[in-house]
C-alpha cells in the first residue's frame, strides 16, 4: 500500500548535533547513500538554500555528519508533505534580518505556522487511525468466513454493522447492493 512512500525507518528524534560535529567530510554520493536521498535532490536542496555544503579547493561539495542529520530531517518533513518552499523559507529566514529581534519574530511566526499545521495533521492522523482500527477489527472477525464478501452474501457480517457508522467501511462496501 502506502508503505512504499513511507518506508519503515527509524524515527531519529532529536539528535544532539554536538555529537555530529566530527570533521570527517564526505562527498555527495556518500551523503546520498547515508540519507537515502538522491544526489539530484541534495543538489536541489542546495539550490534552495536548505543545505549549505562546504567546497573543497577543487570545488567539490563536501558534507559532514550534521548534513546527514539535516538531510534526514528534510526527508521527514517532505514525507509529511511540507512543501520545499516552506522548508526553504524557514532555513533562510534568519539571514534576511539585520537584528536578532526581527529575525526571532519571523522565525517564531514561521515555526508557529508549521507547528499549527503539524498539530492539525497529528489530530487528523489520530482520527484516521481510530477509523482504520475500527474497520480492521471488523475485518479480522471475517477471517475464515466462507460466505461471499458482500452485504447480501453475509447478512451477519460485522462489516455490515460497521459500514453504517464508518465512512472507511462504507467505502470498502460501496457499490455492493444492500
Amino acid at each position: 500500500l502506502c508503505m512504499g512512500r513511507y518506508p519503515q525507518r527509524e524515527i531519529t528524534g532529536r539528535i544532539p548535533l554536538a555529537k555530529t560535529s566530527a570533521t570527517r567530510q564526505m562527498k555527495i554520493g556518500e551523503l546520498a547513500r547515508r540519507s537515502r536521498l538522491s544526489e539530484r535532490s541534495l543538489r536541489h536542496y542546495e539550490d534552495l538554500g536548505i543545505l549549505n555544503p562546504e567546497r573543497s579547493d577543487g570545488g567539490t561539495r563536501t558534507y559532514g555528519e550534521r548534513d546527514v542529520v539535516l538531510a534526514k530531517l528534510i526527508q521527514n518533513m517532505r514525507d509529511l508533505d511540507i512543501p520545499l518552499e516552506v522548508i526553504a523559507s524557514i532555513a533562510g529566514v534568519r539571514a534576511h534580518h539585520s537584528t536578532g529581534a526581527g529575525s526571532s519574530q519571523e522565525v517564531a511566526a514561521r515555526l508557529g505556522e508549521l507547528s499549527d499545521t503539524l498539530m492539525l495533521m497529528a489530530r487528523l492522523a489520530i482520527e484516521l487511525q481510530g477509523e482504520v482500527n475500527s474497520v480492521l477489527s471488523a475485518v479480522n472477525e471475517c477471517r475464515g468466513c466462507k460466505n461471499k464478501p458482500s452485504r447480501s452474501g453475509c447478512p451477519t457480517c460485522p462489516m455490515n454493522t460497521v459500514s453504517e457508522t464508518s465512512p472507511l467501511a462504507d467505502m470498502i462496501w460501496r457499490g455492493e447492493p444492500a
